[in-house]
């Protein structure tokens, strides 16, 4: 019995494995590569001992228990941080001369790719803590609450560690690269952990007894994020497991049905007999197949159990409603094409793992060790301003390069024309803080701003004095005499009011909570209880509605 209950905890849920590296002493030829070095380093000697060791952990690590997951986990995270300060420390030196990283392809081991370069290595390890994420998910007791919350939230923080990664692999400009480190795999991967993560709430809500209603929404959710998963698959599926493949298939199919089934109560309730049993043919044809792939695939006898008694409900429930119509309501069914999109919830996002989001604070060469805090300071009069930023989404591009020697705050060195940052900084501006935390160093700011999306709030100290004697918010788009001042140093920044653009005021907080109870009614929540739910999530609509699934409030 106890068996049986953990299978359908787990059912079919996907993780991938860790890579794999070739042993690789790095005392020599680092040594080689920092007489190389123009920037001298005293604890040179000390700093190669430590990543050596580090990354022989790396190579020894394995991830077949919960417990060596989280430990692989942890030296992933440690070797990651001491490759960008690798990077950092050992630029310039012909590292193709001296080393070189191999890792193998995660999907198909005998396959395995060469690069002399710290951020390779570097990112090899971030793709193996998100599959020790995902292994410790699939790992959790997905029939307790605290297992599913874990799960949920491991997932996540599996698919925001490959959102990471994509962004540093697209920034890295490497090619050649193996299966598991290309684009379409990571985004693949990406979507699958979203859907399972999505798959842990529905299964909680489900258990909670929820209304069919909301489960109708969430349910649609996962067959969604199950087909992106199954379509970005497409162009690599020759090159991953069929087996792989089979229960990404599996799940879609079975969310597939499970929206329909759920979405046939509330045409029951409507009185709408027809589409009620249009709904749930559809439900059993495609629970139907999903059993099929369960068994052609022999995804083993506890999990073919669960697949083929999910199809056997949904065949009695749809035997019940067809007979029902067919003795007394005899209404026509209309083929399921004809009836209306189901409405979907996403309860689940991409989370970064906070420890990728931690500053690396960046040695000083001991020619530079004279150096203060605020040496990126420009000489003579300078004014500080807020600079607002808006970023659709963490992989976007700011297109922006900082500079510093240390902790100082860094300074804008280079801007791209297809970057976001151009609408607001200049070459030479020194950036104070991020969303008010104090920018020390660039390799922290690049972190912080490579992770955050939606609005971003910059301090900024540039040269000169302020427009009108006052500081203001730049702008969200310069003008083409803005362009031309920023080409030529010695023209004074344009006046603000040339190029302001104020954003609308927010709404009300009472027009804000209103929004936002509606939005949970919709849902099949209670006004009452959305209403007690935002204020203790200070108005977050899906902290609420986690809050409300977890309490089991209608």
């Amino acid at each position: 019995p106890h068996a049986r209950a953990l299978a359908r905890r787990r059912r079919a849920m996907l993780a991938f494995a860790i890579k794999q590296t070739l042993a690789k002493p790095l005392a020599t030829p680092l040594a080689k590569m920092a007489e190389e070095c123009a920037d001298k380093y005293a604890d040179t000697p000390a700093f190669i001992d430590l990543i050596d060791g580090w990354r022989e952990r790396v190579r020894t690590s394995t991830a077949h228990t919960s417990a060596e997951a989280q430990q692989c986990k942890q030296t992933m995270l440690e070797y990651a941080k001491l490759a960008r300060v690798a990077s950092h420390r050992f630029r310039g030196a012909s590292m193709s001369k001296y080393l070189k990283f191999e890792w193998r392809d995660a999907f198909a081991p005998d396959s395995a790719v060469a690069h002399p370069d710290f951020n390779f290595d570097r990112m090899a390890c971030l793709f193996s803590v998100a599959a020790c994420l995902a292994f410790l998910a699939t790992h959790e007791d997905r029939g307790t609450a605290e297992g599913v919350k874990a799960a949920c939230l491991y997932f996540q923080q599996a698919a925001g560690t490959l959102l990471f990664l994509g962004g540093e692999l697209r920034e890295s400009g490497l090619v050649q690269l193996t299966t598991d480190l290309s684009n379409e795999a990571i985004d693949m991967l990406q979507s699958l952990m979203l859907a399972q993560a999505q798959k842990c709430f529905y299964e909680k809500a489900e258990r909670d007894g929820l209304k069919d209603s909301i489960l109708a929404k969430l349910a649609a959710e996962v067959a969604a994020l199950y087909q992106e998963t199954h379509l970005k698959l497409g162009p690599i599926k020759h090159l991953i497991s069929d087996g792989f493949s089979a229960i990404v298939d599996s799940n879609r199919l079975m969310f597939d049905s499970r929206q329909h089934y759920h979405a046939a109560q509330a045409h029951l309730e409507a009185l709408e007999y027809g589409k009620q049993v249009a709904r749930l043919e559809y439900a059993v044809q495609r629970m139907g197949e999903a059993v099929n792939i369960a068994t052609q695939y022999n995804f083993g006898e506890l999990i073919k159990r669960v697949f083929q008694e999910q199809h056997s409900r949904t065949v009695q429930k749809r035997d019940g409603a067809k007979k029902d119509n067919d003795l007394i309501y005899t209404e026509k069914v209309p083929p399921v094409a004809t009836l209306p999109p189901l409405e979907r919830k996403l309860m689940v996002k991409a989370i970064t793992p906070p420890e990728l989001l931690e500053s690396v604070e960046m040695p000083e060469p001991m020619a530079k060790q004279a150096a203060v805090m605020g040496s990126n300071l420009p000489a003579g009069p300078t004014h500080t301003f807020e600079a607002k930023l808006y970023k659709p989404a963490a992989a976007a591009k700011l297109g922006v390069t900082l500079t510093s020697y240390g902790g100082e705050a860094p300074i804008v060195t280079a801007l791209s024309d297809d970057g976001i940052a151009q609408q607001a900084l200049k070459l030479g501006d020194v950036l104070v803080s991020v969303n008010s935390v104090a920018c020390a160093g660039h390799e922290a700011a690049t972190s912080t701003l490579r992770a955050l999306s939606g609005e971003i709030k910059l301090l900024v100290q540039r040269a000169g004095l302020p427009p009108d004697g006052a500081a203001k918010p730049a702008t969200a788009a310069p003008s083409s005499e803005t362009r031309e001042a920023e080409a030529a140093p010695a023209t004074p920044p344009p006046a603000f009011s040339e190029a302001v653009s104020m954003p609308p005021p927010p709404p009300s907080f009472e027009d804000a909570l209103a929004a936002s109870v509606s939005q949970l009614e919709t849902m099949g929540f209670g006004k009452e209880a959305a209403t007690e739910a935002l204020k203790k999530t200070q108005g977050n609509v899906e902290a609420a509605a986690d809050l409300l699934l977890q309490d089991g409030v209608p």
